[in-house]
């Protein structure tokens, strides 16, 4: 292969995958050896000193091969609590650098939310209530599409954040903290593949919650008798697991943001390193998700205890507003946290070995 061949070849691996080839870097052709150190020296990493720590690793693994406990399905159980306690620890060393990298997603989030709640509410008027709304169908196709559209904004927007976390994450695992202007610029260099990923997880995910909130309704047609307090469980457990199942692509974020996967592949390498991580996924969507919900609400449901006794200034709701935003900022970054150290910490897959393979060939 020429230089310029491999330089591209490496750009798109994994900083795992590269120290795997680096181990058997005396087996590999002048060429080979100076775009893999040159790669690695891209990315800053001290290649000596992990080096040696890899290939210690891979060492203790060979000697001692990791048996997964359990169901297939859950074999993150034993280690959990670990991985929760790890993510807490990276966010609470960093707190602010999280914060500022969160805050201009929640900020676009809530002034998109506030037009599109102003818009609907504008062409609602025009809607009859009753069973002759159904006969205003351009109006109602209307409305979904201005809330798609401004969901779609929000999403984006979570997702160029999402990109920034995960390059910070990857510098303090690294040992070096970046600047927001770094962090943000690295999903720049990656902004036509994040917006391309960003669009495609946001139809995955709208086409998921969709069948999601079909099931109570088809269940309902045929046992008419489940009513209530039944249907709104099954709605809420369809939904969850809906975005439960399309989590197990979220890494292919930082796939693409940190190792310039292409879209694809980055969403293929995802679904291989969340295999049996149902519960970690799990965990890092309730605490974020739930968690974002309390602190996005809280400060209006403490409002209204309190105005039932005493009249509140005009004001307020614009420091309701503020409060609300700064719980959703303090709270979200644990889940893209989660996730940028989930693919960090991920091992080297199979497909390494045969590429390293192809390498000494050449």
């Amino acid at each position: 292969m020429e230089v310029h061949e491999l330089t591209r070849h490496y750009e798109s691996k994994s900083n795992e995958e590269l120290l795997l080839l680096a181990l058997d870097a005396p087996q590999l052709s002048s060429e080979a050896r100076t775009a893999l150190f040159g790669e690695l020296a891209r990315r800053r990493i001290n290649a000596d000193e992990q080096l040696e720590t890899f290939r210690q690793e891979e060492e203790r693994n060979k000697a001692e091969p990791r048996r997964a406990s359990g169901s297939p399905f859950f074999r993150d159980w034993p280690g959990i609590g670990k991985f929760i306690a790890e993510v807490l620890h990276i966010y609470h060393s960093q707190l602010w650098l999280f914060f500022k990298l969160t805050f201009p997603a929640v900020v676009c989030g809530a002034v998109v939310t506030l037009i599109v709640r102003l818009e609907v509410f504008d062409i609602a008027q025009h809607i009859s209530p009753g069973p002759e709304a159904l006969r205003y169908r351009s109006e109602i196709i209307e409305i979904w599409s201005v809330s798609l559209v401004g969901y779609l904004l929000t999403w984006t927007a979570f997702c160029f954040s999402f990109g920034a976390i995960c390059s910070a994450v990857l510098g303090i695992v690294s040992g070096e903290v970046p600047s927001i202007r770094e962090a943000f610029a690295t999903v720049g260099e990656r902004l036509n593949s994040v917006v391309r990923l960003a669009l495609l997880l946001f139809v995955l995910q709208v086409a998921a919650i969709a069948v999601a909130m079909a099931i109570p309704d088809l269940l309902f047609l045929v046992y008419a008798h489940l009513r209530g307090f039944p249907i709104q469980l099954l709605f809420i457990a369809s939904t969850g697991f809906a975005v439960l199942l399309i989590s197990r692509f979220a890494l292919a974020v930082p796939a693409v943001v940190l190792d310039n996967y292409g879209v694809a592949q980055a969403m293929f390498r995802s679904d291989e390193l969340t295999e049996g991580k149902w519960l970690t996924l799990a965990a890092l969507l309730t605490k974020s998700l739930a968690g974002g919900y309390v602190a996005a609400f809280l400060p209006f449901w403490l409002a209204a205890r309190v105005a039932e006794s005493t009249p509140l200034p005009s004001w307020l709701p614009w420091v309701l507003n503020a409060a609300s935003i700064i719980g959703v900022t303090l709270v979200e970054p644990t889940m893209f946290i989660g996730f940028a150290l989930l693919y960090a910490s991920a091992p080297s897959l199979p497909s390494t070995e045969n590429a390293a393979h192809v390498l000494r060939e050449s």
